[in-house]
């Protein structure tokens, strides 16, 4: 397994497995590939195209995302046992699936997670800036203070999550009533 700090990675069509600790992608094409028995600390990737990755004995944190495409990556498949907490920003990851995961500490800001899949998420503390949750869906997830704010579109069953003290904005709230069948007007 090879190791890999502090390097600076420019246009890479794959990666190899092994270690990579405080390295920088910068517009990398990963699109489709198998990330086999890598573990990314510290990283950085910027502008890349990673949609469609296969993850196969894989490790991610701490990690900073800034103007990527993370379309259909299943993000459970990364080993999370002690946690995902990484940084993503003006980041397309729609049809992300979260399953069973601890998202403590990770922000997202200014992401579309259109049609995304969160079940038995953990959330605490969650920032959602400005992200764009369309036809995404939340499941028995752990929400607590959780900032949705700024967020827009969003609609699950406040009954099947919890959502103490968790932050909405007013016009969007409206619509997490309507599973209780209010209708304002």
């Amino acid at each position: 397994m090879s190791e890999n700090y502090t390097k600076t990675f420019n246009e890479l069509k794959n990666v190899e497995s092994g270690e990579y600790e405080e390295c920088v992608f910068e517009r990398c094409d990963l699109e489709g590939i198998e990330l086999r028995e890598c573990i990314f600390t510290n990283c950085t990737f910027n502008g890349c195209l990673m949609s469609n990755i296969k993850i196969i004995n894989s490790k991610l944190a701490d990690c900073k995302f800034n103007n990527c495409k993370l379309i259909g990556i299943e993000w459970s498949k990364f080993d999370c046992q002690f946690g995902f907490s990484n940084i993503f920003t003006n980041c397309d990851m729609s049809y992300s699936v979260l399953v069973d995961i601890d998202i403590l500490g990770s922000e997202f800001h200014n992401c579309k997670l259109t049609e995304s899949y969160f079940e038995y998420v953990k959330a605490k503390k969650v920032v959602f800036e400005k992200c764009d949750f369309k036809d995404t869906q939340f499941l028995k997830c752990d929400l607590t203070e959780c900032d949705f704010s700024t967020a827009i579109n969003y609609y699950f069953d406040i009954r099947e999550n919890i959502c103490k003290n968790a932050k909405f904005n007013k016009e969007d709230a409206v619509y997490l009533l309507k599973v209780f069948g209010v209708k304002l007007e």
